[in-house]
């Protein structure tokens, strides 16, 4: 996030009506006394959000941040993960990282660098958020591991799968509504009638 937009938002969120003091905020420009007092009223709970450029990224450890939120793009996949690492320090906590950007930030650009392309690869990922980070790393993940806090594109995916059960677990059920209606029938006409006039009127009204 640029200092001009952090400049703003911490005029807008920082008024009384809204969120007053609960909002801090960190950039290179503002003297070293006043970064240190802003940083001292996030840590403390005074504020519970904090407006920061790239500054904050590394070298910064907090173990009382539950998300990061990417308002603009990151320079490369690297700033993103540095950023992003700054939630999810608590083992006993859940962090979560939003991006925000443009839909023409998912295009690359001629003048592109590699660490770029690699971020916008990953803003067009279409299996699982984490594996391009993982990647990076060396392994070759293909999702989510069942035991972590699914991302977005996973929790999509177990969202659809599970819409697919649903809807195959409610078919059975009314074909088992049909089969118990059948049965019932069967049983009917099998006293009334006898089998084979029974059988061949069911084979009938089936067709």
């Amino acid at each position: 996030m640029s200092k001009s937009m952090i400049t703003t938002l911490f005029r807008t969120l920082g008024d009384p009506s809204y969120l007053g003091p609960a909002v801090a905020r960190f950039h290179a420009d503002l003297a070293e006394p006043e970064r240190v007092a802003e940083l001292d009223r996030f840590l403390g709970g005074e504020a519970r959000v904090l407006l920061a450029t790239s500054a904050i990224g590394a070298g910064f450890d907090f173990n009382h941040v539950d998300a990061v939120i990417h308002l603009e793009s990151a320079y490369g996949l690297t700033d993103f993960m540095q950023e992003s690492g700054r939630t999810g320090r608590d083992p006993r906590r859940s962090g979560w990282s939003f991006c925000l950007v443009k839909p023409s930030e998912r295009n690359p650009r001629s003048n592109d660098s590699t660490d770029r392309l690699e971020f916008r690869k990953y803003l067009n990922e279409q299996i699982c958020r984490r594996r391009p980070i993982l990647l990076n790393f060396g392994e070759v993940p293909r999702s989510c591991d069942p035991s972590w806090q699914l991302c977005d594109l996973c929790l999509r995916q177990k969202t659809q799968q599970d819409l697919v059960r649903q809807a195959v677990k409610q078919s059975y059920q009314e074909s088992t509504t049909e089969l118990e209606f059948l049965a019932r029938a069967t049983e009917f006409f099998t006293d009334s009638v006898g089998p084979l006039v029974m059988l061949q009127s069911m084979c009938l009204n089936m067709i």
